[in-house]
């Protein structure tokens, strides 16, 4: 990457630590950004650009949903035989994510959230039940 050559300092360009941008996006760091930059899940979501109130959180939600799948990955050693990945890991890592996060929607909009309120109850829910 020519910029991190450039960068003194990572929080001028709005992350949170000054040295390193790595461990952002919680523990998904910089393949969050990537992955959040060639994703395509928000042309299968239902209501990706709506103002409703019961509109998924669409960052928040594939943050999480990638922050899970590092940390599976980390306590399960036959994820990745269990899962077919080809030679370009990240595109397929981006697909995994993506396709959990259509799965997540359908969940969110099932439950008939009132409000955004509600992410944190509904995300433990899915989670529980989806990465356990």
């Amino acid at each position: 990457m020519v910029m991190l050559q450039f960068i003194i300092d990572w929080t001028d360009i709005g992350f949170q630590r000054k040295n390193s941008p790595v461990t952002d996006f919680r523990s998904f760091g910089l393949l969050s950004l990537h992955c959040l930059l060639r994703t395509e899940a928000h042309l299968k979501m239902q209501k990706f650009k709506s103002k409703d109130a019961d509109c998924l959180p669409f960052a928040l939600s594939y943050l999480n949903i990638g922050h899970q799948y590092i940390e599976t990955m980390k306590k399960n050693p036959k994820f990745l035989v269990q899962h077919t990945f080809s030679e370009n890991v990240i595109d397929d890592f981006v697909k995994y994510v993506d396709a959990t996060l259509v799965d997540f929607e359908r969940f969110w909009l099932s439950q008939k959230p009132e409000n955004i309120m509600a992410y944190n109850q509904l995300w433990s829910k899915y989670e529980k039940k989806h990465f356990k």
